[in-house]
């Protein structure tokens, strides 16, 4: 077996056979993931219903959008407003009377 067939999910996910963090990499997996257990619960939530069959068909039947544009309105709503209470207030505190140690260029990462 050639190295990189004995490559297995956690070692991807950690990232210690590739030396240096990906972080490309590891954002595309996670999303992945993410996007599998959304599938995952909607399968194990929709096929309960009694009138399911008639919703999941693309054809003739805008119900299935609903499954998609609601969730992008919820986080469209929270996102619109988490920026809009996070632009009411400064992100360091103004009268910090560290602020000045803070901001030297020997803190930058």
């Amino acid at each position: 077996m050639t190295k990189a067939a004995s490559i297995d999910v956690g070692d991807l996910i950690e990232g210690q056979r590739f030396g240096r963090f990906q972080a490309g990499l590891m954002f595309w997996i996670c999303t992945f993931m993410l996007f599998a257990r959304c599938v995952d619960l909607f399968w194990i939530i929709e096929p309960n219903f009694r009138d399911s069959a008639g919703n999941l068909h693309l054809a003739g039947n805008i119900g299935i959008l609903a499954y998609l544009t609601v969730p992008v309105a919820v986080i469209a709503t929270w996102v619109a407003y988490y920026i809009t209470k996070l632009m009411e207030r400064p992100l360091i505190v103004v009268n910090d009377p560290h602020l000045e140690e803070i901001l030297e260029p020997e803190h930058a990462h």
